[in-house]
């Protein structure tokens, strides 16, 4: 398992139950590989399972996109920002399970579920701290506005992308 993940988790978690691991990267791999969506070949491959159970509670590309991409911004702090980040979003779903209309439906946290503009601790750590604070303003309009206006999973992880200013591919 890479460093970064295992630091991670034992900071985070007293425990991670690996049933439950085993569990879910079966059950996304059997979704995966029976989905009609246009998905990356690497995700339907056996493979995967490895990478998603190293990885749970949190998706692989959640870990990917803390590591690699955003790490890649001189202000982020690469596995000490990737902890403070994972941190706030734990904390964050943990403590508005209640808005959650099913809390138990979440099987590993996904870069959607950066609540990005809603949080303002998150928030300002992916701008201000980054020294993005232009991006407040296409958060408000993509992502999240006060108004309660949501935009959807795919324009979240756009914006997330914008933000550190990666090229992305639409689907």
């Amino acid at each position: 398992m890479p460093a970064n993940r295992c630091i991670v988790k034992q900071r985070l978690f007293t425990s991670v139950d690996e049933t439950a691991a085993k569990s879910v990267a079966s059950a996304y791999l059997n979704s995966y590989r029976t989905t009609r969506a246009d998905l990356p070949d690497a995700c339907k491959d056996a493979s995967y399972v490895t990478a998603i159970e190293q990885s749970y509670p949190f998706h692989p590309e959640l870990f990917n996109l803390l590591t690699k991409k955003i790490a890649s911004i001189p202000n982020f702090q690469k596995t000490r920002g990737a902890l403070r980040l994972f941190a706030q979003v734990v904390r964050y779903l943990w403590q508005h399970q209640a808005e959650l209309n099913d809390p138990t439906w979440i099987p590993l946290i996904h870069p959607h579920h950066i609540p990005i503009g809603i949080s303002d601790e998150i928030t300002n750590d992916l701008t201000t701290r980054l020294e993005r604070s232009a991006m407040r303003q296409s958060i408000g309009a993509d992502i999240y506005n006060p108004s309660g206006r949501e935009a959807t999973p795919k324009f979240k992880m756009l914006n997330i992308s914008l933000l550190v200013n990666l090229p992305i591919v639409a689907g």
